[in-house]
């Protein structure tokens, strides 16, 4: 999956820096290479705040739940 997804990043950078060029905005294609890895990267550092941490009440309750299960063995 991640062979993919810098695959995609890799053809996506130049496609943005030739659709911006009709448009008349020059852009370099490496420059737009390091925003959108920028940008997944982000999107990956919010994902695995989000998913490793319990931000719900449910899973606050769930995580009080499992807590106690463990200490119970």
């Amino acid at each position: 999956m991640t062979e993919k997804l810098i695959a995609f990043i890799r053809l996506l950078a130049p496609l943005l820096s030739s659709a911006l060029a009709l448009v008349g905005v020059a852009v370099d294609a490496d420059s737009i290479l390091v925003g959108l890895v920028c940008v997944v990267a982000l999107g990956t550092f919010v994902w695995a705040w989000w998913k490793n941490n319990n931000i719900t009440s449910a899973a606050q309750e769930a995580q009080k739940v499992l807590d106690a299960k463990k200490e119970a063995e």
